[in-house]
């Protein structure tokens, strides 16, 4: 990392930041939590415009575009800003300062002990988190073969458009690219991939914010509500994720950040707040599209309070015509860009229309009932496993392995990857959701015959989003991670949870040992074992996860240069980012097919240096101008240059 990389990242970074800071100073927002936001929300829209529009014009690798409109959507702003007055860039902080003198930190520390304990374990952890995304490169399936592999093929293009991939790797080119353009972004400034985390780290931070102003929202107290958002911070799945190059948790923030906005922009009657719910909508639709399962209980929420505002508050009617605007503006420009080419490209805007199927199970003849037994299972074994995963796996394996392992063939969550998903690198949510989750029930009902639509509005989202998940897909490891939104957007309710006494106090000792639990037996980052991870090769790391390519991928970062071009004869799995390298200086090229024989002119018709060959896709004879560098139990890396003197050629 060169000292002219440094300055050139921190550059755009200030330019983003800055456009963030005039635009929210701009719009006066009448909260802390709103502002925060707003910053947020603005400097991520900035470089998801950007990306799109260099990404369009074959300029996706060129840092001097960036930063030339980066500079633009700066100066506009700043042009925005002085017109409206200069207003005070710190916003509301600037009338109603933090404070933090003594006697402030001691009435705290004396009437909310429990808020400042957890507050300083959270901070301990994730500040911790930040040095192992920092040092600890990415290693999980779904990141090295789709997420931060199509960062390579991007920049490798120069655009955003798709490029000839296998039926099993079409997810790198049909995905929304909201967490990816991020990820690109950190990689073209800093020059690698190690700020791949980051995006899902700050936006776990930020998800804080969002559900600390929904409590509020829903009537918690500033320290109950302060304490709830911490508790979300704990949650096993959560703190994984905030250093996984996953979209899970950015979905997750940018959902509760739009409702979060809109709730305060009706009750403020505030069009700004408003503007940027809508913003945080389109936003979040260009991370997932599983957020469309949240739609149906949005529209629910919207109809009760545009039916309120027709017979009570006519002004708020209009209000909510701005926000229904907003959401649609920023669909368009910052959510659709994926999907309007996957409609060109599929006529369908997810994609192949046997990935959509396969997707939501819609390919098989399902009828009600199974879908029924879809929704008990994934309840069952997602409560289930929660209780489970208290314990550590290396406890749980050998308990059900052998005396229970009938149960394998009828319950999943009997299988040894569930029992012990931290040692996969994922996880649930613990003791400390299930304690929650009556709360959050209870809370929800009680604003349904109160008729706080808030409160009953937040239980209804997320309940319906969870039944449409659970209607649509037959339990996999996977709805751990889909159920992050509806926890998200639930959690606000139990804010009364906090309140003086030994339940508290439990539950706070409990939610602190399930956040070094999950983070020190985390088999991804394998914090606990952090003084021998940081001396470990990068390909070592890479592969722990990944075992089928342990022997393989540490060989082949030894033997091809950096700079090589590197021919992919791979349909199916296979960790696609390693192959760009840290910094992405390869060329990565796909081939689809194979000659009767492989030769020194198939090399060069590809112009690669080297070839990964998968023996389950292609069986081509090997000529004798072509050696052998190494071989896997799948794979087989060939080169027209000789192997190293203690490697044998293939002859």
């Amino acid at each position: 990392m060169s000292v002219g990389n440094i300055l050139v990242f921190l550059v755009s970074l200030t330019t983003m930041v800055s456009t963030g800071v005039l635009v929210s100073a701009r719009l006066r927002l009448p909260t802390r939590a709103a502002y925060l936001l707003s910053i947020y929300l603005v400097a991520l829209a900035s470089i998801i415009l950007v990306t799109q529009i260099a990404g369009t014009l074959f300029l996706l690798d060129s840092k001097a575009f960036f930063l030339v409109l980066q500079a633009a959507l700066a100066g506009l702003a700043g042009v925005l800003w002085t017109l409206n007055g200069r207003p005070a860039l710190t916003g509301p902080f600037a009338e109603r300062p933090i404070r933090l003198d003594r006697a402030t930190r001691r009435m705290a520390s004396h009437r909310w002990p429990e808020v400042i304990v957890l507050g300083f374990c959270v901070a301990a952890v994730y500040t911790f988190e930040v040095v192992l995304n920092l040092t600890i490169p990415q290693n999980i399936d779904d990141v090295l073969t789709t997420h931060l592999a199509r960062v390579g093929y991007w920049l490798q293009q120069g655009s955003l458009y798709p490029w000839d991939t296998s039926e099993y790797n079409i997810a790198q080119t049909i995905y929304p690219i909201n967490l990816s353009a991020q990820v690109l972004w950190s990689v073209l400034f800093w020059g690698s991939d190690q700020l791949a985390a980051m995006p899902q780290w700050i936006a776990g931070l930020v998800a804080m914010v969002a559900i600390y102003g929904l409590a509020r929202q829903v009537g918690g107290s500033q320290p109950q509500a302060l304490f709830i958002s911490l508790l979300w911070a704990t949650l096993p799945n959560v703190a994984l994720q905030a250093m996984l190059t996953l979209t899970d948790l950015l979905a997750t923030c940018l959902f509760l950040s739009m409702l979060y906005l809109l709730f305060l922009g009706l009750q403020a009657e505030h069009r700004g707040a408003l503007q940027l719910s809508g913003i945080a909508f389109g936003l979040a639709f260009g991370v997932r599209q599983s957020i469309v399962f949240a739609i149906p209980g949005l529209a629910l929420v919207a109809a009760a309070l545009g039916w309120r505002s027709l017979k009570r508050e006519p002004v708020r009617l209009k209000l909510l015509i701005v926000w229904a605007v907003a959401c649609g503006m920023g669909f368009l420009l910052l959510g659709t860009y994926m999907y309007v080419v996957n409609f060109i490209r599929f006529d369908d805007p997810l994609g192949p229309s046997d990935v959509v199927t396969a997707y939501t199970n819609a390919d098989k003849d399902l009828t009600l009932l199974n879908r029924a037994e879809f929704v008990f299972k994934n309840s069952l074994y997602s409560v289930g496993l929660s209780v489970l995963n208290l314990l550590p796996g290396n406890v749980l394996v050998p308990i059900f392995d052998a005396p229970l392992e009938s149960l394998v063939d009828t319950s999943p969550m009997f299988q040894k990857k569930y029992l012990n998903p931290l040692g996969h690198g994922y996880a649930w949510y613990g003791l400390v959701s299930l304690l929650l989750l009556p709360i959050m029930i209870r809370e929800g009902l009680r604003g349904l015959s109160q008729r706080h639509i808030q409160r009953w509005g937040l239980l209804a989202i997320s309940a319906s989003y969870v039944l449409l998940i659970f209607l649509s897909r037959d339990f996999t490891s996977a709805i751990a991670r889909y159920l992050m939104l509806a926890i998200g957007i639930s959690i606000p309710l139990a804010a009364p949870i906090y309140r003086h006494g030994r339940g508290v106090f439990w539950l706070t000792i409990i939610a602190v040992i399930s956040l070094l639990w999950a983070v020190g037996s985390d088999g991804s980052k394998r914090a606990a074992d952090f003084p021998n991870m940081i001396h470990k090769d990068r390909a070592e790391i890479q592969t722990l996860l990944m075992l089928e390519s342990a022997e393989f991928l540490p060989v082949f970062e030894q033997v091809v240069p950096d700079d090589a071009a590197v021919g992919l004869m791979v349909e199916g799995k296979f960790p696609h980012s390693p192959l760009f390298g840290e910094h992405f200086t390869r060329r990565v090229e796909v081939i689809h097919t194979a000659p009767e024989i492989l030769d020194s002119e198939w090399f060069a018709k590809y112009d690669v240096d080297f070839i990964i060959l998968d023996h389950r896709d292609f069986s081509p004879e090997i000529a004798p101008s072509v050696y052998q560098i190494t071989e896997s139990v799948y794979w087989v890396l060939l080169s027209t240059n000789p192997p190293p003197a203690d490697m044998a050629p293939l002859r």
